[in-house]
């Protein structure tokens, strides 16, 4: 019978553990996915523009959907809905704020449970043009909605942590 001295048998245990058993576990869930598009993006002053954000993969806890964009263009309250499976649902978003660098965000809180199974869904809003702009820009966050934090606490303008997953340009002429 062969020995194994202590030190060796557990540095083998050790790695073993470590190895976390291989075999891909694909038990990782980020927030989830996010798609931006505008119709049109080039408009006039008093015009409006349609956001569309597809979202999908939306993690157990919900998400947090944060919108980005410049202080030439406001939100127009009553636009905003969200689509399941070709049904359709008023919403408004949660926070309207001004930002610190001439911007403005819109945030939603969307629990899991209003998707479709696959986690599926599209928020749609309007925005309006109040100033021209040559070279602006419109983007999206989706963050883990953190279930330990109430929902109006969660968000702080002084410090968004945005770090935008998609980006759609807009042009407003005078």
């Amino acid at each position: 019978m062969k020995k194994f001295s202590l030190p060796a048998l557990c540095a083998v245990l050790l790695l073993l553990s470590a190895c976390g058993g291989g075999g891909g576990d694909d038990s990782f869930s980020g927030a989830g996915g996010v798609v931006l598009s505008l119709q049109p993006s080039s408009i006039d002053v008093g015009d409006r523009t349609r956001v569309t954000l597809n979202i999908f993969e939306v993690n157990e806890d919900g998400v947090v959907v944060k919108v980005n964009f410049p202080e030439a263009l406001s939100y127009v309250g009553g636009t905003a809905k969200l689509v399941i499976d070709g049904d359709e649902e008023e919403i408004e978003p949660d926070e309207s704020v001004d930002g610190d660098d001439e911007d403005r965000f819109l945030v939603f809180f969307l629990a899991e449970d209003i998707f479709d199974r696959d986690g599926e869904g599209t928020v749609q809003f309007e925005l309006q043009a109040r100033d021209s702009l040559s070279d602006g820009e419109v983007s999206v966050d989706i963050d883990v909605d953190d279930p330990t934090v109430p929902n109006n606490r969660e968000f702080s303008v002084e410090t968004p942590q945005f770090q935008a997953e998609d980006t759609a340009q807009i042009q407003i002429d005078k």
